[in-house]
């Protein structure tokens, strides 16, 4: 298990109570990405992104959702990985490369932002205005409004110019879910612009 310990980022200026418990447990279980380097990446983020998230955890053996549910029924057999609401967990199974993992880990922390984070009227504007878009990042982002910005949230970081594309969707994560720091993930650092 690693305790993380998070840095400011320019956008917890305005968030500086926030005190973050997160565990990143297990990745030594696997020798793609050590645990320095996501800590490296994730700290990147704004702190209230991760607010209320306990754990991120590397399970696979995907025992987690028998020891939480005792059961399977909603874990799709070729999942990479899933947010886990009930617990504040995001847990991932498989690895194949970082950048395979990266996407995982920031669609499933889209996920706890969806959910955890952002509030009512904007999730309300998202379904909306936002995904009703026939716009998607990704054809598993046209699933529902959920996966759709799950998606667009790894993209933002991610794959920043594909996003630009759907301009409506970029404007949304930049505006309302990153509070208008453009945070572009490029070689393990945020580029900020306003």
């Amino acid at each position: 298990m690693f305790n993380f310990k998070k840095s400011n980022t320019l956008a917890d200026k305005k968030n500086h109570k926030i005190k973050l418990q997160l565990k990143l447990t297990d990745f030594g279980k696997q020798n793609i990405i050590a645990s320095t380097e996501i800590a490296d990446r994730i700290n990147l983020l704004p702190t209230f992104h991760l607010d209320k998230l306990k754990e991120i955890l590397y399970d696979p053996e995907r025992f987690t959702p028998q020891i939480i549910n005792n059961s399977l029924e909603d874990l799709h057999a070729d999942a990479q990985g899933v947010f886990i609401q009930s617990h504040r967990m995001i847990v991932i199974y498989q690895i194949y490369n970082k950048q395979q993992f990266y996407h995982v880990l920031f669609h499933e922390l889209g996920h706890h932002v969806y959910f955890q984070i952002i509030g009512q009227a904007l999730k309300m504007k998202w379904v909306k205005d936002i995904c009703r878009n026939d716009k998607f990042i990704s054809k598993y982002a046209s699933r529902n409004a959920a996966e759709d910005f799950a998606e667009s949230y790894a993209a933002y970081l991610l794959e920043p110019d594909e996003l630009k594309k759907i301009k409506l969707k970029y404007n949304f994560m930049r505006k309302h879910v990153f509070k208008d720091l453009a945070q572009i993930m490029q070689n393990n650092s945020l580029d900020y612009r306003a």
